[in-house]
């Protein structure tokens, strides 16, 4: 995500790259308390991720890391806010910073072709998933070239 942000900020110039490419490194971090994970990879919530989830648990430790250190409160302000609106609906709060919106969007496609990806790993050039993948709502064809 970090070189999608990158790259859309030499398209895109009025953004503020180094809050874009700070908020697509670390807009997860509050997922590292959410879940329980094992060696096996399998993930559990957690308590506190059940009751606050990593969009609030990731802006606190930014909130505790930031507080008494020698950051601009502005930018920490617009940091606290691209962790709090990535989801991008309002009901999950509101984004109101073009750096919000762009890294929204960048996390969406992130997820979707992560669901392309992973399906594509199954699959014979020339197949069609069974079902329609979930998150994607569709059902993925791979080309037979590929």
């Amino acid at each position: 995500m970090v070189l999608a942000a990158e790259a859309l900020c030499s398209v895109y110039t009025s953004l503020d790259k180094e809050l874009l490419i700070c908020g697509a490194a670390i807009h997860d971090i509050g997922k590292l308390w959410e879940y329980n994970t094992s060696e096996a990879g399998n993930a559990e919530f957690t308590p506190s991720g059940v009751l606050f989830g990593h969009l609030y648990m990731g802006a606190s430790l930014i909130k505790q890391f930031t507080a008494g250190n020698n950051y601009d409160p502005e930018k920490v302000q617009m940091l606290l806010h691209l962790i709090l609106s990535h989801h991008g609906q309002r009901k999950w709060g509101a984004v109101t910073l073009p750096e919000a919106v762009m890294l929204h969007n960048i996390d969406d496609i992130d997820a979707k072709m992560y669901m392309c990806e992973s399906n594509y790993e199954h699959m014979d050039g020339g197949e069609m998933t069974e079902k329609r993948v979930f998150g994607l709502d569709t059902n993925l064809y791979k080309a037979k070239y590929r």
